[in-house]
């Protein structure tokens, strides 16, 4: 259903609802963070930050109280952009820095078809946007750079054409123009190969 009417969608919204109900019933961490993950992610994609803002906390309560590390990774991935979008970039970083740490402490592989992404992957190369918005332009490319190779090295479409796309913008914040020129034409060809439309359009636009 997200494949066909994206992350927003009101049928999304209301299947993740339905499942909330399942999951409370079951009283499994797993079950209710799931749940709440895949509802924040309909949030947050409509820019509903109210909604995000306390499922973020909800995610993190949940992944504090199991002490799983990828769990933990997740959640501060999910109130870092939060923050990040709410515009506090210095509690973004730090959430990032910490969902780093956490994906850095789990030893197992993440199932990106499950999962649709590597939260690891993610904070860092948010991490890279907002060390760059605010000045710390090495350090924000270094990340930027880092995750770009790692999404290639998974071999994940989506995690490259997210990768790929943030570190062209980072470029253009830090005025590297002729740098991000060559990677912005790649990851536009990328994503048409991979009919990965919202990334093709992009990686065009930026």
């Amino acid at each position: 259903l997200i494949s066909v009417k994206g992350y927003a969608a009101e049928e999304v919204q209301d299947n993740y609802l339905r499942a909330q109900s399942i999951a409370h019933a079951a009283g499994t961490t797993d079950a209710n963070f799931a749940v709440s993950r895949g509802l924040w992610n309909c949030y947050f994609d409509r820019g509903d930050l109210p909604h995000s803002w306390d499922l973020s906390a909800e995610l993190l309560g949940l992944a504090k109280a199991s002490g799983h590390d990828l769990l933990l990774a997740f959640a501060h991935r999910a109130a870092g952009s939060v923050h990040l979008m709410m515009g506090d970039g210095a509690s973004a970083d730090a959430m990032f820095e910490q969902g780093l740490s956490a994906r850095s402490r789990w030893q197992g592989d993440v199932d990106l078809l499950a999962f649709g992404e590597d939260p690891g992957l993610t904070c860092g190369q948010y991490l890279g946007w907002t060390k760059t918005a605010r000045g710390h332009i090495e350090a924000g490319l270094h990340h930027v750079d880092a995750v770009a190779v790692a999404a290639r090295e998974s071999g994940h479409p989506i995690s490259i054409a997210f990768a790929e796309t943030f570190r062209v913008v980072a470029l253009g914040w830090a005025g590297e123009f002729e740098r991000a020129q060559p990677f912005a034409e790649e990851v536009e060809r990328f994503c048409v190969e991979h009919r990965l439309v919202f990334w093709a359009a992009s990686a065009r636009m930026y």
